[in-house]
């Protein structure tokens, strides 16, 4: 028996341990009709992501909502022709909200001025903010390995560098219960330039949990004043852990490439990552790791050299160098998107300028059809940020320059096709988010088309997903403390669209 089924045995309503009220299930009931009857005239319109028993049981576990990085509900948004944003500046960011099993949030927030991350477990009704719990772990640069989970007894597994954190809640509040250095434990395997920056979980486990982890392949270093990146190797990981602490890794090297973004995995445990070269599935087997295809892309052109004279940081001088260039490398900023009833299509943005849509079948690599791969027309259109994916629609946004648009995949007839299109909206850096039951698409919106302006408004604006007119806009404030820095919109199963700027937590409701 697993430590897995163990804990089942132990908590007989398993993922839901906390139980399901009346309201709740008529609630999801009420919903899945909603989303039933849209999808009879709206193409798929129905199907989340295949839910991972080694996620919390909640509506939004991790930073892109599932293992198949859709970033998507099925829930509805906020409701109304003109929902407000409340910001709760108890809480500072940039930052990623996820949402517990007993409904609270979950918010993992980056203190630049004291190199922290900070835990909190807050609980949000109406205007008000009630903090249950705290917890911080140093790091080196606060801005990298922000991606984090919450697993299904509710505990945080995020990273520093090489060290392994697990943080659960408890009767005071959060507290660390595992702190595992990977480094030390397998030196053979890693080295002290190895920087993990992204983490899935497994859907199978013998242990506590099978996480898939990838490190940068990225190192920075400072030549005649001038920020010189440099790719060293990609690494990918599965990570066992068992309950006692003790883990079992397998590693996988791709020497001279990197990774901008996180991977995503299939139910079968495929896992998906897009080097700055090529697109990759992989699957454990019996020689460890297997490379089941690996699919060259258009890299598109190296950012361009910033300045970087002592004493500036050089983490100081990356995140210059991302305002600049939107991109940290060459290459695809997006996490892949799994999409289709099994997973059985993959989809990204590549590295050109202006970018292209790629869609493969997860079964081989081979491409499908793609109408107007390239949608938008401003050449230095580009985005550090995953594509939202609901049942066949996707969305996808420009970082670097103005536009947003959005797909329909036909997997059967093995094509995509532009649906709508509207290059007036700049989006420049959070995740987008669709809502199934609303068939509604969101993004964080600045206004004019500068992304660091002191002055610019800031709005969650709210499209139709499958016209793209503009339905709403909410507005979270004006400047730099308004900023998102590429945090996520999230929704919950209240019809909240949350988002951690860098001045506080907005909930727009």
């Amino acid at each position: 028996m697993t430590e897995r089924e163990e804990y089942r045995q132990r908590n007989p309503e398993g993922r839901c341990r906390l139980g399901l009220s009346s309201r709740y299930a008529l609630r999801v009931a009420a919903l899945f009709l909603a989303v039933l009857a849209s999808s009879c005239s709206q193409g798929d319109g129905g199907r989340a992501a295949t839910s991972n028993p080694f996620l919390a049981d909640s509506p939004w576990p991790m930073l892109h909502h599932s293992s198949a990085q859709e970033a998507a509900s099925e829930h509805a948004g906020p409701a109304g022709e003109s929902p407000q944003a409340t910001v709760f500046t108890d809480i500072l960011g940039p930052g990623a909200v996820m949402y517990a099993s007993d409904g609270h949030l979950m918010l993992k927030g980056v203190d630049v001025i004291r190199s922290r991350h900070v835990f909190h477990r807050v609980w949000v009704e109406g205007e008000s903010l009630r903090t249950d719990g705290r917890a911080e772990l140093a790091i080196e640069n606060p801005f990298s390995s922000l991606y984090t989970i919450l697993d299904f007894e509710d505990c945080f597994w995020s990273f520093t560098r090489q060290v392994l954190h697990r943080i659960c809640p408890d009767s005071e509040g959060l507290r660390e219960v595992l702190a595992v250095d990977l480094l030390a434990r397998h030196p053979n395997l890693l080295d002290s330039d190895d920087l993990i920056v992204g983490m899935n979980p497994l859907y199978h486990s013998p242990g506590l949990i099978d996480l898939a982890l990838v490190t940068s392949g990225l190192k920075e270093e400072r030549k005649n004043d001038m920020l010189v990146p440099h790719s060293t190797a990609v690494k990918v990981m599965r990570l066992r852990v068992f309950r006692d602490g003790t883990t079992d890794l397998l590693v996988r090297s791709y020497p001279g490439e990197n990774v901008s973004n996180n991977l995503a995995v299939d139910p079968e445990d495929g896992i998906y990552l897009l080097t700055n070269k090529h697109a990759v599935k992989l699957r454990e087997g019996g020689t460890g790791l297997e490379e089941i295809w690996s699919i060259p892309y258009e890299s598109g052109p190296v950012p361009t050299p910033v300045p970087c004279a002592e004493p500036t940081p050089l983490e100081a001088c990356a995140l210059f160098s991302a305002q600049q260039n939107v991109r940290f490398s060459d290459g695809s900023g997006t996490t892949p998107t799994l999409m289709g009833p099994d997973s059985e299509v993959l989809v990204f943005m590549d590295g050109a300028r202006p970018m292209r849509l790629i869609a493969l079948r997860t079964s081989d690599g081979s491409p499908l059809d793609v109408d107007e791969s390239v949608p938008f027309s401003d050449p230095r259109a580009q985005t550090e940020n995953t594509i939202a994916a609901y049942g066949d629609t996707f969305v996808v946004e420009s970082n670097s320059s103005k536009g947003v648009a959005a797909y329909r995949l036909d997997a059967a007839a093995g094509r995509v096709r532009l649906l709508w299109k509207d290059e007036s909206l700049f989006a420049p850096n959070a995740v987008p988010l669709v809502s199934g039951a609303s068939r509604q698409a969101y993004i964080y919106e600045i206004e004019g088309d500068d992304a660091w302006a002191s002055n610019a408004s800031w709005y969650v604006t709210a499209l139709d997903l499958d016209m793209g007119s503009v339905l709403w806009r909410a507005y979270v404030g004006r400047g730099f403390l308004s900023n998102s820095g590429y945090a996520p919109l999230t929704l919950d199963d209240r019809r909240r669209v949350t988002i951690v700027v860098a001045g506080g937590l907005a909930v727009v409701q």
